[in-house]
């Protein structure tokens, strides 16, 4: 099973420019509900997580049971490239193993502006 850094290094390949910047680091925050997409996002600097500090839990929504997750790149913020792991709203169901990790990134208007990281 692809970790969550395999899975984050193919999200910024197929983002290619929009979100490549080798010298900026990545940090991860788990999003549900209506954090989902909203602009902006209000983040507590504690959420964001090293790759490797979230990879014990994508491991774990992976087998969940989920029918998807979606690792979103929100954008740049608080000195950080965000990738967000989504969750759907809807009940576990699937087979562990089964969920479909999907892509997706900032969309071309999104700005360091819509992004608020408070300390």
């Amino acid at each position: 099973m692809p970790t969550l850094r395999a899975h984050i290094e193919r999200l910024l390949a197929w983002l290619g420019e929009r979100a490549h910047d080798s010298a900026v680091e990545v940090r991860v925050v788990e999003l549900t509900g209506a954090e989902i997409g909203a602009a902006p996002l209000t983040l507590h600097p504690s959420r964001l997580r090293r790759i490797e500090d979230c990879e014990a839990r994508f491991a774990q929504l992976l087998n969940a049971g989920y029918s998807w997750l979606n690792l979103s790149c929100y954008g740049f913020g608080g000195g950080f490239l965000i990738v967000a792991i989504e969750l759907p709203l809807t009940a576990p169901g699937l087979p562990a193993g089964a969920t479909s990790v999907n892509f997706s990134g900032p969309p071309a208007r999104q700005s360091e502006a819509a992004w608020l990281i408070i300390g």
